[in-house]
């Protein structure tokens, strides 16, 4: 990779770093860790190593949200 991209990806996640904290800081109403995110990389990684935390979650009234990312290499002809 070349150096100037590495320092451009190192500014963009500091940058967005810098945002969530601020944006933080700015809602002191709302309480935090009221929602949870759960990113995974294979469809059914969610229910297979994640579930029971994912119940708990939303057993303590939390939002619960999974977001899949996966390229469809599991799938045929993809």
């Amino acid at each position: 990779m070349p150096p100037t991209l590495l320092i451009f990806f190192i500014s963009a996640f500091c940058y967005c770093l810098a945002r969530l904290l601020r944006l933080q800081r700015a809602m002191p109403g709302r309480a935090r860790g009221q929602r949870t995110l759960l990113v995974v990389a294979h469809p059914d990684d969610e229910s297979l190593f994640f579930a029971s935390y994912l119940a708990d979650a939303a057993h303590a009234g939390r939002q619960v949200h999974v977001l899949c990312l996966s390229t469809g290499e599991g799938v045929a002809g993809a």
